[in-house]
């Protein structure tokens, strides 16, 4: 029968308490691995009380002696410092979908968005089996890479926040066009704009010119669904303008094969979407 003893008994063991969150979450993971006497099914960590949960791995009658300090040594060795995960923004849903495709663990994306997806995704990246110095080399490829396939917020600002109608359609224009990994099939359904955005981010394209040809080709066929949903209710209106302005919508009409009024219409959809999109 296993004798639980003293964690004050073993020499060292202060040193485990001053450990951060991130360090004992991660050494709550990596102690089954060096020892056969500590073993938790892979139980996930004991986010309320972490030190008591160490404890009751650590102090085990089969434990060696020598485990705290490979595990304090380990926790240098595997660990990369805050300032090099720190441009993983908890609150950026977008970057934490890249990042959990690129490292393998889209399992974890959900339509639950919540600060327990960066604390796993973090997490993941700490028991990658690579030392700090690989890790992160692989960690500034990651963020280089993000900041290349980031859509520009400008490119979809006339994406409504809270246009219902809109966000339909956009999930099954870019879902036709595009694909999308299942992985994100029930976030399509309950955070459309997101996940519009995220496939924006993910796709492939070749180049970031292809992308924003894209959005505009997406951008230009959401203004004549518009016009043709319109067309049954419109009714005659009167606006003055001055003749130049006249003269011009007339000559861009003509160019476009469009009637006057088709033009204003689509040119007044285009300037509200951007519009809205500010707000």
């Amino acid at each position: 029968m296993a004798v639980i003893r003293d964690a004050d008994e073993i020499e060292g063991f202060d040193r485990i308490r001053k450990l951060n969150k991130r360090q004992k979450r991660w050494l709550w993971h990596w102690l089954p691995s060096m020892s056969r006497a500590i073993f938790h099914g892979g139980a996930r960590a004991p986010e309320e009380n972490l030190d008591a949960g160490l404890e009751e791995l650590l102090t085990r009658d089969d434990y060696p002696k020598s485990l705290l300090e490979k595990a304090l040594k380990a926790v240098d060795e595997r660990l990369v410092g805050s300032e090099t995960i720190q441009w993983i923004d908890a609150q950026d849903y977008r970057l934490l979908v890249y990042i959990a495709n690129e490292i393998g663990r889209s399992d974890l994306i959900s339509e639950y968005f919540s600060g327990e997806w960066h604390r796993e995704l973090i997490l993941t990246i700490d028991l990658l089996p690579e030392g700090t110095s690989d890790k992160i080399a692989r960690l500034r490829e990651l963020h280089k890479k993000w900041l290349q396939i980031r859509t520009p917020d400008e490119q979809t600002k006339w994406l409504s926040l809270n246009n219902d109608r809109q966000l339909s359609w956009a999930r099954h224009y870019v879902v036709q066009k595009l694909g999308h990994p299942p992985f994100l099939q029930t976030v399509l359904i309950h955070l459309p704009r997101l996940a519009v955005l995220a496939i924006l981010d993910i796709h492939p394209f070749h180049h970031p010119l292809e992308r924003k040809a894209f959005i505009d080709k997406m951008r230009k066929s959401w203004s004549q669904k518009k016009y043709r949903d319109s067309a049954g209710t419109r009714k005659q209106r009167y606006m003055p303008m001055q003749q130049h302005v006249h003269d011009r919508l007339t000559k861009m009409a003509r160019a476009k094969g469009l009637k006057r009024y088709e033009l204003a219409e689509q040119l007044i959809e285009a300037a509200y979407d951007e519009w809205s999109g500010k707000l």
